[in-house]
């Protein structure tokens, strides 16, 4: 009953704050518009190679010493990125390799003591991530395919050399470490339904209300409207393969908006600070299989850690978003798996896994002047344990519970108003054994959820952040 108090305060909180205001943006109110959006086709892709390479170096001497310190590295990351949406089909691919070497040597002769030291360390790093969706629609039905590959390589091996002149003696020491890491997954499901990214609809009558306030006599109809948000859903395409995206964005309204000045213009650009939140439509669920090889080898000078395993199994997932207005939304996600290991179990130390986790959000903005978000979620994860060093421990449970609200409160020149608060309730049974344990999940098919050492945990953190202006004259 406590956290139901506690939620039900903070609703009321955030209702009394939006209901400060009155609205300045979207004259109508009426979420036809939402409902009735269908995406463009429309897509792009980038490719991308970077090379960074850095060096220092340090020298110094006096009667006594001499010092030097040498340090240089190079990285080289290529990346790619395709992406491709449509009523009929939707697809994301992107991959990245990053190959970084760096060098460190230091060297110190010490004439005095006659001692001299030398320490020369090389770091080889490799990082590779390949993943990708695609989604296939038949009317009311889809189905959909992620694969996923992660690699991750970090080898250091350090060479120390200490030379003590008077008794000659030579000590030489070299140590070797290595982290590899690597997981292939892929996910394939059935479904039904549709959820569409609303948001450029929300963005194009808002563009709209601004355009009538310049009193120019200018404002869109309903197929002006429906290009403009076309160009919206478009916008992240501009942002991901030019310099200056906004430039090509209001050319596809150059015919309608040419006789405005430069300050109506930059008015108008506005529309991109805006805090108007993610705003979706509509309903899916989807039910499929998963499978994931995880490979994890540690090796230093006393000998190697390893973790290996194969796991596949179904999971159901859903969601669904309504936006009751122009000004709220509310959303549900939930999602189901049972992941059973296969194969080698001496390797690993957890076994089959249940998870099952669900969420809640509640959105209200006013124009761009209030958002207010309400985000509760709760998870809960059962894990048969194969570690042979967890004597009596057969099951490990834990049930995760958290709340996440938002707030920005914004007049421009006037008040700007920041504010945040999270609480989050943590039950483990039993308790620290399984620090540090980890497996997938979260609000996708490939997240991760880590397991905590703890029994109960109950954390609350909030922050604030206002900015008021007065006194301001221009002169």
């Amino acid at each position: 009953m406590l956290y139901i108090n506690r939620i039900a305060a903070m609703l009321a909180i955030g209702s009394v704050l939006a209901s400060a205001q009155t609205s300045v943006g979207i004259s109508t109110n009426d979420p036809k518009p939402l409902k009735n959006y269908r995406l463009p086709a429309w897509g792009y892709s980038n490719g991308k190679f970077l090379i960074n390479a850095s060096g220092s170096m340090l020298d110094r001497k006096n009667d006594a010493n001499d010092d030097y310190s040498a340090n240089q590295s190079l990285l080289l990351a290529p990346s790619y990125n395709y992406f491709l949406e449509s009523e009929d089909h939707t697809m994301t691919a992107e991959g990245f390799l990053n190959k970084s070497f760096m060098q460190s040597k230091t060297r110190t002769n010490n004439d005095l003591s006659n001692y001299n030291y030398k320490r020369t360390s090389n770091y080889h790093t490799w990082l590779l991530n390949l993943r990708g969706e695609s989604r296939r629609y038949y009317g009311s039905t889809y189905g959909m395919a992620a694969p996923e590959i992660n690699y991750y390589y970090n080898r250091n091996k350090t060479t120390i050399t200490q030379e003590y002149v008077s008794p000659p003696f030579i000590d030489k020491e070299k140590t070797s470490i290595l982290f590899r890491y690597y997981d292939i997954k892929a996910a394939a499901a059935f479904g039904f339904g549709r959820v569409r990214n609303v948001t450029p609809v929300i963005k194009a009558l808002r563009l709209n209300e601004r355009l009538k306030a310049l009193s120019k006599n200018i404002e869109f109809d309903q197929s002006e409207i429906e290009r403009a948000a076309i160009e919206f859903t478009r916008y992240p395409g501009y942002q991901a393969i030019y310099d200056r995206p906004e430039k090509f964005f209001w050319n596809s309204f150059s015919e309608k908006l040419n006789e405005l000045t430069p300050f109506e213009m930059h008015y108008l650009n506005d529309i991109f600070s805006e805090v108007n939140g993610t705003r979706y439509e509509g309903a899916e669920a989807d039910a499929g299989v998963r499978f994931t090889r995880l490979d994890i080898l540690q090796e230093a000078t006393l000998g190697e850690d390893k973790i290996k395993g194969n796991f596949i199994g179904p999971a159901v997932r859903t969601r669904l978003y309504h936006n009751y207005s122009l000004k709220g939304q509310i959303g549900i996600n939930g999602i189901a798996n049972w992941d059973f290991l296969v194969g080698n179990k001496k390797d690993n130390p957890v076994g089959d896994v249940k998870q099952f986790e669900i969420k809640a959000e509640h959105l209200y903005v006013i124009s761009d002047r209030v958002l207010f978000t309400v985000t509760p979620s709760y998870s809960y994860v059962d894990v048969k344990i194969n570690d042979e060093y967890l004597v009596g421990i057969d099951n490990y449970t834990s049930s995760y519970f958290k709340l996440n609200c938002f707030l920005t409160y914004y007049i421009e020149d006037h008040i700007s108003l920041d504010g945040s608060f999270s609480w989050t309730h943590l039950k483990n049974k039993p308790q620290s054994p399984l620090t540090g344990y980890f497996y997938l999940n979260g609000t996708n098919y490939f997240g991760q959820l880590f397991f905590y050492g703890y029994e109960k945990t109950e954390q609350m953190q909030f922050q604030l952040t206002l900015n008021y202006y007065f006194g301001k004259k221009f002169w």
